[in-house]
Parts: structure tokens; C-alpha cells; sequence
């Protein structure tokens, strides 16, 4: 179950399981309806992952009209870009006992999905660092720590094809590790400053980080 909450006044719009559901200009009914992956445009207007009957989809809805839309096929965990215009998300390939993800930027303007660089099948929610920039993150083996990376989508160099850049204990660094106490040099620890930022809120996410470094490293 997926409920919508206003933090602000704790009022609750309902498990999103009982929104109207609209799939190809008809309404849509199934037992096996589920809801994840919610990213707002607005205090009304949001973006999530529908599933049904075996197949993922992604949804644009309306909390005032108790509505959502499918507009494509296989999109799971959006994350809509700060200025509105692009949703990052991963993309399913291969059988469900040998399923494969790839990160994946939807440009809501004109409806063409671009492939990022990074080819690591990674199961994550995709944040957004500026408006031209996604972070990830990526277990390092089996220290339990965890490197977060990121890429600019579109680009298609040499050296952002191997791997992307990790953002973790590189000179481009804008954490040093998830865990540590150091961020920049002389900043205060992201958890500690920002408690309240996960890699499901862009916004504040990318608020936070353009205060900290003001650009892409």
C-alpha cells in the first residue's frame, strides 16, 4: 500500500490503490494493482510506478482528482529532474529469474529515453544533484560501506562510458563515504547537517548540494 500524506498538517489522501486508474483513455481495474516509487511535481501532480499483471508502468497523477495515467511501459523507482522537465528511472531487461537494470532519463518534453553510461545492473532509486546531473548509490563489495556515484545523462564520452563518476574518495568527491563524518572539506556531515534528505527527495537533495558546491565537480 502506497498512501500520500500532507507532512505539514498530517492530512492523508488515501492509499494510492483506490485513485482512479486511466490506461489507454479507458478506466483500468485489476486485483494485483501497486503503487511505489512516488516522485511530486507539485503539491497535486506526481509521477510513480504502477505494477499490474506482470508489467511495470509509469504513472502521472493528481491528488486532488484522485487520478493517475499510465504513460509508458517499464518504468520503475522515477525521480523527476528539479526543474520538471526529465524523469530518471531504472529500466527491467531479461527474464524475472535473471532480471537486469538499467538507468535510464526520460525527457518528458519530447518522450525520448536516453541510456546512461553506467552499465552496472543496479537496484536504487535514482536521485538528481542539479537539474543535468544523477547520483546513485553502489555497495563496495562487501565492506557495507556504500560509494555514491553520479553521471550527467546524455553524455556518451569514454571515460563517463566506463563507469560514470563516483562521487566517493576521488578528488570529485561530494561525500567521502555515506557514512563518514567528512563531506567537503570543512562542511558539516551530510546526515548530520541534512537529516532530513534521502535519495527519494530531489528537491531538497539538489537544494542542498548546489548551497554546498554550487556546480558539477
Amino acid at each position: 500500500m502506497t498512501e500520500i500524506v500532507d507532512t505539514t498538517s498530517g492530512k492523508g489522501f488515501g492509499n494510492l490503490e483506490t485513485f482512479r486508474i486511466v490506461k489507454d483513455g479507458r478506466t483500468y481495474k485489476s486485483t494485483d494493482i501497486n503503487f511505489w516509487g512516488v516522485t511530486f511535481a507539485s503539491d497535486d501532480m506526481f509521477y510513480a510506478t504502477l505494477a499490474t499483471r506482470g508489467q511495470t508502468y509509469l504513472v502521472r497523477g493528481s491528488v486532488a482528482a484522485r487520478q493517475a495515467a499510465v504513460l509508458r511501459e517499464n518504468v520503475e523507482c522515477p525521480s523527476l529532474s528539479p526543474d520538471g522537465t526529465k524523469i530518471a528511472f531504472k529500466k527491467a531487461s531479461g527474464a524475472s529469474t535473471a532480471r537486469r537494470w538499467r538507468f535510464t532519463v526520460l525527457d518528458l518534453r519530447t518522450g525520448v529515453e536516453t541510456a546512461l553510461p553506467e552499465t552496472r545492473s543496479i537496484d536504487d532509486q535514482l536521485a538528481w544533484l542539479d537539474d543535468d546531473h544523477v547520483m546513485y548509490g553502489v555497495p563496495r563489495g562487501s565492506s557495507g560501506r556504500t560509494d555514491v556515484w553520479g553521471q550527467p545523462p546524455g553524455r556518451r564520452d569514454a571515460a563517463d562510458a566506463r563507469a560514470g563518476r563516483r562521487l566517493t574518495g576521488r578528488r570529485h568527491a561530494l561525500v567521502s563515504r555515506v557514512n563518514s563524518s567528512r563531506w567537503l572539506a570543512g562542511a558539516p556531515p551530510l546526515r548530520a547537517a541534512a537529516p532530513e534528505l534521502t535519495t527519494h527527495d530531489a528537491r531538497r537533495t539538489a537544494s542542498y548540494a548546489g548551497r554546498r558546491r554550487g556546480r558539477w565537480p
